[in-house]
């Protein structure tokens, strides 16, 4: 419990530092975070469940499809990417760490990092996009006039 005061009328509560203003003590807090990190978790398992069973159902009922599919897929760039992301993550963290500390200097450095490896990451994607677009490959019908090399018919009302 917190230790509260009187003073003129008015009360004013001291607390711990840390303690958010919400929270009676530090164990409401502490549990509320946890809990709040369990329900995050819960959903996040939910919605990744479903897109992966949605993937899972779609590929074994076209499998020719996405074997043709991944035919057009450029494994560095790919994996190019899948190392952005995982080093990004490792600099947010480490940018989290370093505020916590109280180390300036070093929060800064991996911010930067973080968004010069998030830059890096659209540019690759800007790269894997773009040779889509000139193939051909966009999920819009009408787009796809590259692939054949004859340009689409222009409708007059």
């Amino acid at each position: 419990m917190s230790a509260k005061v009187e003073t003129h009328g008015t009360e004013h509560a001291f607390h711990p530092p840390g303690l958010q203003h919400q929270f009676d003590d530090m164990a409401q807090q502490k549990d509320s975070t946890s809990i709040g990190m369990w329900a995050f978790l819960a959903q996040e398992i939910m919605f990744f469940g479903g897109v992966f069973t949605a993937y899972l159902v779609y590929r074994s009922k076209f499998p020719m499809a996405f074997a043709a599919g991944s035919n057009h897929l450029d494994v560095l760039l790919g994996a190019t990417n899948t190392v952005v992301l995982i080093v990004s993550s490792l600099t947010m963290a480490l940018t989290v760490y370093f505020a916590q500390k109280n180390n300036r200097n070093l929060q800064v450095i991996f911010i930067i990092l973080t968004m010069a490896l998030g830059t890096t990451f659209l540019v690759v994607k800007y790269f894997e996009y773009k040779e889509k677009w000139t193939d051909g490959f966009v999920p819009v019908a009408g787009w796809n006039h590259k692939i054949t090399g004859a340009e689409p018919a222009c409708r007059h009302g």
